[in-house]
């Protein structure tokens, strides 16, 4: 028999007695407690909810047409009941990162796909409300400067223009303070000048 409510000199310090959770409402292995206060185990089974959407022909603004096996209200009426929406175009998964709380009829399904050192390809699958495109962006990995930035310490050069990381590694003894000597033992409150001239 379980525990329902709990009352200790006087104020009540646990009460599920309104509580309305049931096992067919928990996520099959979840568990909790009902208003009786007995332990439940969750059964209900939580699959995701997949739109097969097949490429069409090219449009003028080099996107792509698209169709879907499942109607916007379907697709809505998932994600409102707490499933996760995906959709699958050729092997690639597209989740769903965008769809209208009112329901009117626009969503965005966006993946990362093929990342090179060079640039990631994403794609998106929007429904505008009337059609469904496909569009790609080329989002890159590495953004290069037009100018570089070189930086000389300790007879190293390290020149920076964005095309890949670099690291600086330097050493405090060749670091001056302000007051013109060796900063060798610094500590995390020092303040540290660069001469930059």
């Amino acid at each position: 028999m379980g525990v329902s409510k709990v009352v200790y000199d006087g104020s009540t310090l646990i009460d599920l007695t309104g509580d309305s959770v049931t096992a067919d409402m928990l996520e099959k292995g979840a568990t909790a407690h009902n208003a009786a206060g007995e332990q439940i185990v969750g059964t209900l089974e939580v699959s995701d909810f997949v739109v097969t959407a097949t490429i069409g022909a090219s449009t003028s603004t080099g996107a792509y047409s698209a169709t879907v096996d499942k109607t916007f209200s379907e697709i809505f009426e998932a994600h409102s009941s707490g499933r996760r929406v995906i959709a699958k175009l050729s092997g690639i998964i597209f989740t769903l990162s965008m769809i209208d709380d009112a329901g009117s009829g626009m969503c965005v399904f966006t993946t990362v796909y093929n990342i090179t050192q060079i640039a990631a390809l994403t794609y998106s699958l929007t429904y505008n409300g009337s059609s469904w495109i496909i569009y790609q962006y080329n989002t890159p990995t590495a953004l290069k400067n037009p100018n570089s930035l070189t930086i000389n310490f300790g007879g190293t050069t390290v020149v920076y223009d964005g095309s890949e990381a670099k690291a600086i590694n330097i050493d405090v003894v060749n670091v001056y303070s302000g007051s013109g000597e060796p900063a060798a033992d610094l500590g995390s409150d020092d303040d540290i000048y660069l001469d930059m001239g």
